[in-house]
C-alpha cells in the first residue's frame, strides 16, 4: 500500500422505479447520488491495518441495492407495516432507515500464524427517513484451525431514534 496507505473515492448515481421497489401503485422515479471515501494503511512493523470509510448519500432519492432489496423482500411477504410517502420516506419495521451518512473505522492486528488476528470496528450511521442514529461496535478473533477458519465475535448495536 505504500508509505502513505491507500485512498479511494467513488461516486454512485441511482435511478429507481418506486412501484417496482415497493410493489404498490405509487408511481414515480426516485434518483439520487452518494459518495464514499476510504483510507487504509498497513503498518508493517506491527502487522496491523487501520481503515476508515465515510459515506454520504446526498439525497433522499438514493436507494442502495440492499435497502431496495430488503424493502422489496419484506413487501413480497405481504407485510402491511411498510409505507412510502410521496417524498420517498420509508416506514417499516424491517428497514431501520435509508442511510444518509456513515462513518466506519476498523483496526486489525495480526497475531502470527498460530493465533490468527483480532479486529475492532465501529460505525455511526444517520438516516434520511428517521431522526436519530445507529452506533455499532464489534470485536472479533479469527484463526486457522487444522485447515478450517475459526471465528469468534461480539457485536453491540445501539439504535437511538428520536
Amino acid at each position: 500500500m505504500g508509505i502513505l496507505g491507500a485512498v479511494s473515492v467513488d461516486l454512485t448515481y441511482t435511478k429507481s422505479d418506486r412501484a417496482a421497489i415497493t410493489g404498490d401503485d405509487k408511481e414515480g422515479i426516485d434518483s439520487g447520488q452518494s459518495w464514499r471515501a476510504r483510507y487504509s494503511k498497513t503498518i508493517a512493523e506491527t502487522d496491523s491495518t487501520l481503515a476508515v470509510s465515510a459515506l454520504h448519500n446526498t439525497s433522499g432519492g438514493y436507494w442502495s441495492f440492499s435497502d431496495a432489496y430488503a424493502l422489496r423482500s419484506e413487501e413480497d411477504e405481504d407485510d402491511d407495516d411498510i409505507t412510502i410517502t410521496d417524498d420517498g420516506v420509508v416506514t417499516t419495521t424491517v428497514v431501520s432507515g435509508r442511510t444518509r451518512n456513515e462513518l466506519q473505522r476498523s483496526l486489525t492486528q495480526r497475531l502470527g500464524d498460530t493465533f490468527g488476528s483480532v479486529g475492532l470496528s465501529a460505525s455511526k450511521k444517520t438516516f434520511h427517513d428517521r431522526d436519530g442514529e445507529q452506533t455499532s461496535v464489534s470485536i472479533n478473533w479469527n484463526t486457522p484451525l487444522k485447515g478450517i477458519g475459526l471465528s469468534l465475535g461480539y457485536v453491540w448495536i445501539k439504535l437511538a431514534m428520536k
